[in-house]
């Protein structure tokens, strides 16, 4: 992916801002998973601070995914997510009162104290194509925002996607 992304900048579109949209896990530029880096990784050692990095935060809602109820997964469809529990850091962003905010990080006195709050691992959703129905709690993963985006849009709720009708 990130080798699509630096063909399309070097190659297609030479000396222009670019803007993509792609899943929390596909941009986060802190260290990778199982599977090797991910592409915000590799693209922040390409690109360094030219490129700036926003995730994507929510509390509760609804979602459109696969789900997965028992270890086996169903039918795509939309799923309710039940607020985030009480101390998880979607609960957190959400008691600043505001349903939707847009938050530099990059721009944080890294000694304050929400730089230092954001730093550390805290329980999000990762929500990706799969919704695990039977425990909506195994949905959440610790993460440190700071060490994987500049920039963080936080939702308080999420309203699923609609499919395109043919």
């Amino acid at each position: 992916m990130a080798g699509n992304v630096a063909w399309l900048n070097g190659q297609e579109h030479p000396n222009e801002k670019m803007v993509l949209w792609a899943h929390n896990g596909h941009v986060g530029f802190g260290a990778g998973s199982a599977n090797g880096k991910s592409m915000g990784a590799w693209l922040r050692e390409r690109y360094g601070k030219q490129m700036y990095v926003a995730g994507f935060a929510f509390r509760q809602g609804r979602l459109r995914a696969i789900g997965m109820e028992n270890g086996t997964f169903t039918a795509l469809s939309d799923y309710p997510v039940p607020p985030s529990p009480e101390g998880s850091g979607d609960a957190v962003l959400s008691a600043a009162g505001m349903p939707l905010f847009f938050l530099d990080m990059a721009s944080l006195p890294p000694a304050g104290p929400l730089a230092r709050w954001l730093a550390e691992p805290h329980l999000f959703h990762n929500v990706g194509a799969n919704w695990v129905i039977d425990d909506p709690d195994s949905n959440l993963d610790p993460q440190a925002l700071s060490k994987l985006y500049d920039g963080l849009i936080f939702v308080e709720e999420s309203h699923a996607a609609h499919a395109i009708e043919k």
